[in-house]
């Protein structure tokens, strides 16, 4: 299933891939088809990475992964309590700190 708009471009993708394809004009309000399909969760995400870059000043596109990277770990923790995961995310930020990050989690399973 291919949500987007009216484009006849992303028409061709579904056909050539063979999907269906709910399409919407946005440029008469129409933001969704059939009460159900709509593309508001891609521009909610589009919304927070663009915040969360903006906090960056610019980035090199040579460390554009990194960054996404960061992001989606932050993205995944953001409701969670969980220590072991707070620290994943914490030790994914640097790959030096694999070995520390290692250790922590040993010396956690270890005490419960």
């Amino acid at each position: 299933m291919l949500c987007s708009d009216s484009h006849r471009s992303y028409g061709a993708f579904a056909k050539a891939n063979t999907l269906t394809h709910k399409k919407f004009n946005a440029s008469k309000g129409q933001r969704t088809v059939d009460k159900v399909y709509h593309v508001q969760n891609v521009n909610n995400m589009d919304m927070r990475l663009r915040k969360f870059m903006d906090s960056f000043n610019g980035v090199a596109t040579k460390y554009l992964q990194n960054y996404l990277n960061w992001f989606l770990v932050l993205e995944k923790i953001k409701n969670s309590t969980s220590k072991i995961k707070i620290i994943t995310a914490i030790a994914f930020a640097s790959n030096s700190a694999w070995y520390e990050h290692k250790q922590q989690i040993f010396n956690m399973l270890i005490r419960t």
